[in-house]
């Protein structure tokens, strides 16, 4: 990653809010009302810490040639979640969600207090949307 420090407070901000958030929500997985491909995990199931960690290990990878394939990866791997029954759709979405959001809120802070020769901005990124630009004359 070329963002090595804001990939690390990530990380580890982003796996201790969803055990704490899991925690807090209470949320039962759904494995424990109907079967699951593997073993019913002993924790809540909302959010899904599978998904946090690995969309921010994905947005870890934003810039370099391994972007894609982990991004592919972690949309993977919350998929696996869903299909072996142990999360649902939505617990999986917040996971990754949660995710995203802790990776730029702490790459936007990073940004904002140390600048940076490699940036992301968020704002060109949002107003440069496909909805935004003109197709034909």
């Amino acid at each position: 990653t070329k963002n090595q420090k804001v990939f690390v407070a990530s990380l580890v901000i982003a796996a201790l809010l969803g055990v704490g958030l899991k925690a807090f929500y209470g949320i039962d997985r759904p494995c424990i009302e109907s079967d699951s491909l593997i073993p019913c995990p002993v924790s809540s199931g909302f959010p899904s810490t599978h998904a946090v960690v690995a969309i921010v290990i994905a947005l870890g990878a934003l810039g370099t040639f391994l972007f894609w394939p982990l991004f592919v990866l972690s949309i993977a791997i919350s998929s696996s979640r869903v299909w072996l029954g142990v999360h649902t759709l939505d617990q999986v979405a917040g996971g990754a969600a949660l995710g995203a959001m802790v990776f730029l809120a702490i790459y936007e802070l990073n940004q904002r207090l140390y600048g940076g020769e490699y940036r992301i901005d968020l704002d060109e990124m949002l107003n440069e949307n496909l909805l935004n630009k003109k197709v034909w004359p």
